[in-house]
């Protein structure tokens, strides 16, 4: 399941792709090699997704609110521990959030 890219699943686009083409009457095709050619960049823009702006906005605040929150525990002496506490969880979110990044554009 992707988290940062939206894409509709293989199978419906083709489905309907290849419903639409049974459907066609052959004799009115001049060129079906082209006509080929274009079905199969249909499904594979649909394959591909799309990126989601709003998922990475939503990160990109969590990962800014506990960066502030880290920061305001920073200085009093008697959050030392909670500082700690949030300085590591915005260390692993950050690791999280651009490795998500990373595997999900490679794997596009």
């Amino acid at each position: 399941m992707a988290i940062f890219f939206k894409s509709t699943p293989i199978i419906n686009t083709a489905k309907d792709l290849f419903e639409e083409a049974l459907k066609t009457d052959p004799a009115t095709i001049s060129q079906p090699s082209v006509e080929a050619a274009k079905k199969a960049e249909e499904i594979a823009r649909s394959a591909r997704g799309s990126f989601s702006w709003g998922r990475l906005a939503v990160a990109i605040v969590l990962l800014l609110g506990i960066l502030i929150a880290a920061i305001y525990t920073a200085q009093n002496d008697k959050l030392v521990d909670l500082y700690k506490l949030l300085l590591h969880s915005f260390e692993l979110i950050l690791g999280a959030v651009v490795g998500l990044l990373t595997g999900e554009a490679i794997s596009r």
